[in-house]
């Protein structure tokens, strides 16, 4: 099934897709009564919006990188649980990379890796021993 797009939102509502940009986007300047229309027809389409292409577009969305070890481990899952928690409450989105190998090194690539998908901020939560720190 394709994905419901600002177009099939703003059509279903009747207005334009600036309009429906403006209401994802939490613009202030949309009417109430338009706001409304417009999240009802999300609502009813299921539409989500794509992150990534407002990213692309040169929205700022915040994103959060988490390097880890296991998150088979009690302890480190229970943390990328409660960051992905107040994550949530901020409107951030959370990513995680998983340090696969013990060091410095394997650390590294985790954190090359989440640098790469262009996070807005790391968090490292990953053991190091004395000699690597």
């Amino acid at each position: 099934m394709k994905p419901v797009t600002l177009y099939d939102v703003a059509e279903y509502a009747g207005v334009s897709y600036q309009t429906v940009s403006r209401v994802v986007n939490q613009a202030s300047h949309v009417s109430a009564k338009t706001r409304e229309k417009v999240e009802a027809a999300m609502a009813e389409l299921n539409y989500i919006p794509n992150r990534v292409a407002q990213q692309l577009a040169g929205k700022q969305s915040l994103l959060i990188g988490v390097a880890t070890s296991s998150l088979a481990l009690h302890a480190p899952s229970q943390i990328v649980a409660a960051i992905k928690s107040r994550a949530d409450q901020l409107g951030a989105s959370v990513v995680v990379s998983m340090v696969e190998r013990s060091g410095v090194e394997a650390c590294k690539a985790a954190v090359h890796n989440l640098l790469a998908q262009r996070v807005s901020g790391l968090i490292i939560n990953y053991p190091l021993d004395d000699q690597d720190a």
